[in-house]
């Protein structure tokens, strides 16, 4: 029997940093389409080998270019995607002192920053404030933050401003951030350090 019970949710994830990966109604997510190409078969037809950098895997439409996950671009998904916004996004580099990072977006734009650190070395974060559309599973209007290893699944997203106040690390030297604004302006305030 399914259980729903008004105002709460009918699933928990393990990590409450991922609660709002869940029920996303924007379509198949970049790991859902590589499941089905993959089962599919749909690089095979592709004669020409080529190297997807960055959890890439070849465009079986264009077999010279590869489809990348959400924060890198170039043909081979070699480069950071700053996003659409102009003058907003790019490489921040983490040091032992606390770095503060306000950004802001307008309905239809993006804007990607991806944080560095030295090798081996994690950021950690302190996640202040996050405006944008407030809704179950933040589809439209949000802040994700890729912190696993792999680019390729959904990251910690965030869009209403209650989940303001939260803290994790990423798991490498890399952390991308990438802002969302499908109808409404969203932006995000954040503290990052080593």
């Amino acid at each position: 029997r399914f259980s729903n019970v008004p105002g709460q949710p009918s699933l928990l994830a393990r990590d409450s940093n991922l609660q709002q990966t869940m029920g996303s109604l924007e379509g198949p997510s970049f790991l859902d389409v590589l499941i089905m190409n993959t089962h599919y078969g749909c690089g095979r037809k592709c004669k020409q080998r080529i190297t997807c950098k960055n959890g890439g895997f070849v465009n079986s439409r264009d077999c010279s270019k590869c489809k990348c996950p959400p924060g890198f671009t170039g043909d081979f998904c070699q480069r950071e995607d700053y996003g659409s916004m102009p003058s907003c996004g790019g490489v921040l580099l983490a040091e032992e002192q606390e770095k503060e990072l306000y950004f802001t977006t307008t309905p239809g734009k993006t804007c990607n920053y991806h944080i560095k650190a030295p090798m081996g070395r994690k950021i950690s974060v302190v996640l202040k404030s996050v405006k944008g559309r407030c809704e179950h599973g933040c589809g439209r209007d949000r802040v994700e933050f890729k912190v696993d290893v792999d680019p390729r699944p959904i990251g910690y997203r965030f869009c209403c401003p209650e989940e303001g106040s939260r803290r994790f690390s990423s798991s490498s030297s890399s952390l991308p951030i990438l802002l969302t604004s499908t109808i409404s302006s969203s932006s995000a305030r954040l503290l990052y350090r080593l």
